[in-house]
């Protein structure tokens, strides 16, 4: 069995983060995101990728090619294609059961259990599920008493549809994509829901971490929950500067911190000058702090301030 990562999106939300680089190579406590899902692959003994990448896509694969012992395709989206439509222009390069992750998603799913659900089940896609209190910007599903998804509906006004939603994570045949068109596709409007109507897609129900980074907030909360938390052990990769939690900041071995730094962290070739101090702070690579920042996302060319504080 072999998995597609998703890894084409612009990441127009976290702009200006995304400007000079794409969203799967923001990294989180140090690393790209794209090693974390990659490293949760490889865990489970799936080390047969294909990643699927439009925007910005030389910097992906030049990441993707340091990975060491991960068999890396890619599949190129010159035009969007939505979730499935990337899918499916990957069509030749999938087993007959692959994996579906995206590459800006950062979760503890058992992968294993759920592989292994899937193919006891009768069913063409399992789904990963998680409770959320607010639903609205994800998609909903409702399931029976066999765990069988009866209802989907995507980014609801309400949350009166339950507190389950779709984590983008699924285990699929690739049956499923056998007939359905080339182009634009998508796998909840366009794929799902006849699926949902037959009782044919299974719930795989998660209890542990997920996060899905969409805004910038996210990104923010996302490197202070890794940056004290390790799912499974990083890939290796032939570009890795190693990166240090020490004194509870994440400080990278190219960066420069001449001034103080207090749960920060500090990534590939920035600097902290001397007299300057840094508090639940992410410094960007190759970015220069000059002033005192709290609560900053600093770049190359920006200041990005939280209006809330570090809760980690």
């Amino acid at each position: 069995m072999n998995a597609i990562v998703l890894a084409g999106g612009k990441g127009t939300r976290l702009a200006p983060l995304t400007t000079l680089i794409p969203k799967p190579m923001l990294t989180v406590a140090g690393y790209p995101m794209l090693d974390y899902v990659t490293s949760q692959l490889a865990h489970f003994k799936i080390n047969n990728v294909v990643y699927a990448v439009a925007y910005k896509k030389e910097q992906i694969q030049q990441r993707a090619d340091g990975y060491i012992g991960i068999k890396v395709r890619y599949s190129c989206d010159d035009i969007p294609l939505g979730t499935a439509g990337s899918v499916k222009n990957a069509f030749d390069m999938l087993d007959e059961t692959f994996i579906v992750m995206s590459g800006d998603c950062l979760n503890d799913i058992n992968l294993s259990e759920m592989i292994n659900e899937h193919k006891k089940s009768n069913n063409e896609v399992t789904m990963a599920v998680v409770k959320r209190e607010d639903t609205t910007k994800y998609g909903v599903v409702n399931t029976d008493e066999n765990g069988k998804i009866t209802m989907l509906i995507e980014k609801p006004q309400t949350n009166a549809y339950g507190n389950l939603i779709n984590a983008g994570v699924y285990v699929i045949n690739k049956r499923v994509l056998t007939n359905q068109k080339d182009g634009m596709l998508d796998f909840a409007k366009d794929v799902f829901p006849i699926l949902v109507q037959n009782r044919k897609i299974g719930a795989y129900f998660h209890d542990g971490h997920w996060t899905d980074i969409g805004a910038i907030e996210d990104y923010y909360d996302a490197n202070f929950y890794m940056k004290d938390h390790a799912f499974f052990p990083m890939i290796k990769c032939r570009d890795n500067s190693l990166c240090t939690n020490s004194n509870g900041n994440v400080i990278s071995s190219t960066a420069r911190v001449f001034g103080k730094s207090v749960n920060s962290i500090v990534n590939n070739y920035a600097t902290v000058a001397s007299g300057v101090k840094i508090r639940n702070s992410i410094i960007l690579p190759q970015s220069t702090v000059e002033q005192n920042c709290t609560n900053c996302i600093v770049g190359r060319d920006f200041i990005f301030k939280l209006s809330q504080s570090s809760p980690y």
